[in-house]
């Protein structure tokens, strides 16, 4: 299964798995120690035992987004993405949402060039 690596300002910080790019929609990560100096920034999405919120009611706390999160491949490429985003799901888990930036799909676009005047020339009679 392909294997991708996040990092921040280009420190690895947690990899995640997923059977191709359609896929990485949110999925679970592994973090790395790395990680650990970036959980306090991550928005957090779980309820502590020991905090005084009422019984089944998850707290939802917004931190700070992180930017200079990359996605890298497998092969060391950088994988463009309109959204990479980390949340903390407990006190060892965390998943990422990933959002493939098609405009900046590695396939280059042809390019047509037409004779100037070819759009506007009209038929002779």
């Amino acid at each position: 299964m392909p294997r991708w690596t996040i990092t921040h300002r280009g420190v690895p910080v947690a990899v995640l798995e997923a059977p191709g790019l359609e896929q990485l929609g949110a999925v679970a990560i592994t973090s790395l120690p790395a990680f650990e100096a970036l959980r306090s920034s991550l928005a957090t999405v779980w309820r502590d035992a020991s905090e005084d919120d009422a019984p089944g009611h998850e707290r939802l706390a917004h931190a700070p987004v992180v930017s200079d999160l990359e996605l890298w491949d497998e092969w060391g490429d950088l994988v463009p993405t309109s959204r990479l985003e980390v949340v903390v799901t407990g006190p060892q888990s965390a998943v990422t949402f990933v959002a493939v930036d098609t405009a900046a799909a590695r396939v280059a676009a042809p390019v047509r060039v037409r004779p100037r005047g070819a759009a506007d020339a009209s038929p002779e009679a």
